[in-house]
């Protein structure tokens, strides 16, 4: 009799298991403990590329949503999302497009020309998206440099959307930074800023992105250690930071 209740208490515990593996919220959902790939919610993505071209804008922002969700494992689908960042009628679907595509990098570099582009959309989030994701690519994006720049200049940039702790305009001087690493072109766009610019945060920001440049910044050791006399901690965080990676030749991160 004993060994009777063992085995129907291991059987139930056998059916629970495979009940929990199916149902697709569940931590022990089948996708997950065999790190099955491609997927958001159980779906593959191609499920989710199909549910695009839905009539319902609702199925259509979650497809968006999803295919970010996935991430690098739906790289095929960049090409796509940039189209719909740059054409849809749909603000947010544009925004969602455009955030899906921050979790896409390193396949973002097909469509750097169009991140650029998305600098000028007249939804804020869509060019703060698109800033981060040419931040993330670097070097990779240099292109798209100049796109950055002048959206840096722009005070209309002047806003957080509510929940972030840059600007887009201090998203894009930090990405003017990266994407200009090692080379000298941009060093002086960004010292003009830094020199003229009334904003204590969008100074710091520019003193930070000209350490991100690295050794090819030198020509703003000078101006960098003359703000040194400024009574500002944050910004004197970020000088030296910014001369140290500047005067040691220490790559940029």
């Amino acid at each position: 009799m004993r060994y009777r209740w063992i085995i129907w208490g291991l059987a139930s515990l056998i059916v629970i298991a495979a009940g929990l593996m199916l149902v697709p919220s569940s931590p022990w959902h089948i996708n997950t403990v065999l790190g099955s790939k491609g997927q958001h919610e159980g779906k593959p993505t191609s499920f989710w590329v199909k549910a695009i071209n839905s009539d319902d804008p609702k199925t259509r922002h979650d497809a968006i949503f999803a295919l970010g969700a996935i991430g690098t494992d739906a790289a095929d689908t960049v090409p796509l999302l940039a189209k719909i960042m740059l054409e849809d009628q749909d603000p947010f679907a544009r925004v969602q497009a455009s955030l899906s595509l921050t979790k896409m990098y390193p396949a973002t570099a097909s469509v750097v020309e169009q991140l650029a582009q998305a600098l000028e959309d007249p939804e804020p989030a869509v060019r703060m998206n698109a800033s981060m994701a040419l931040f993330k690519l670097g070097k990779q994006a240099s292109a798209a440099t100049p796109a950055l720049l002048k959206g840096a200049k722009d005070e209309e940039n002047d806003n957080n959307l509510g929940s972030f702790m840059v600007t887009i305009r201090e998203q894009m001087v930090l990405a003017v930074g990266t994407t200009s690493a090692g080379s000298e072109e941009y060093v002086k766009p960004l010292l003009e800023i830094v020199t003229t610019t009334e904003q204590d945060r969008l100074r710091t920001t520019a003193v930070r992105a000209l350490g991100l440049i690295g050794p090819s910044a030198r020509a703003a050791i000078p101006v960098l250690t003359a703000l040194q006399k400024i009574p500002n901690e944050g910004l004197q965080k970020e000088v030296k930071y910014s001369l140290e990676l500047i005067e040691a030749g220490a790559p940029a991160k």
